[in-house]
């Protein structure tokens, strides 16, 4: 789905015909803001739609101080998801060390646009996952990118907002139909695969062959 495809069912939902009021300059601006908090709600829900990896090699770290390296975050890099070490067993993770914290001895910090990595053990390379930096929409022809489980009709009733108050008028039943599209996507995205847990029933199972 396009950008234009978004605006014109906006202006559909606001039954606002014309756009001689609604400049394009103006509707990108709009549908970049709805981007961004959608964007924002799908990594708040932990949603991996987005998600990219980097291998970071221990060679490729900057000596700070004793068991202290500094590496440069990439320049799409938005927010982590995870950091963990490679060990012989799989991974190991590390988590955010507090500054405050001068006994932690294994994790990680940031420090202005890089992270500073703490470890003593002989790790040879590092995974990184995070979220890149949300797309910004500069032409009516962009394709948006979107979950499956995301539809596009949010995006387009947060822009009818953005409509509705350029009209002066009451965006409250867009926004009621906003949350409830909100609602949808939570519903959905905690009942995906990787969201299920186990059912436990309170009743007691032998293990031995046959009960």
């Amino acid at each position: 789905m396009t950008v234009s495809d978004i605006i014109t069912a906006a202006k559909q939902y606001t039954q606002i015909t014309g756009s001689a009021w609604f400049s394009d300059a103006d509707a990108l601006r709009s549908i970049n803001r709805a981007y961004r908090d959608v964007y924002e709600k799908i990594l708040d829900s932990n949603d991996e739609y987005f998600i990219k990896e980097a291998s970071v090699l221990s060679t490729a770290l900057s000596p700070v101080r004793d068991y202290i390296y500094e590496y440069t975050l990439p320049d799409d890099w938005y927010r982590l998801r995870r950091f963990t070490a490679i060990i012989p067993t799989g991974e190991r993770i590390l988590e955010r060390v507090d500054p405050q914290d001068i006994f932690r001895y294994e994790g990680y910090r940031y420090f202005g646009d890089k992270m500073r990595i703490y470890f003593r053990d002989n790790y040879s390379s590092f995974r990184l996952e995070y979220y890149p930096t949300p797309t910004e929409y500069t032409g009516m022809s962009d394709d948006i990118v979107y979950p499956p489980q995301l539809e596009p009709l949010i995006l387009a009733y947060r822009m009818a907002i953005d409509i509705v108050k350029a009209q002066n008028g009451d965006p409250a039943k867009h926004t009621e139909e906003y949350l409830a599209l909100w609602n949808r996507f939570d519903h959905a995205t905690q009942r995906r695969d990787n969201f299920k847990y186990p059912r436990v029933a309170n009743v007691y199972r032998s293990s031995y062959p046959g009960w």
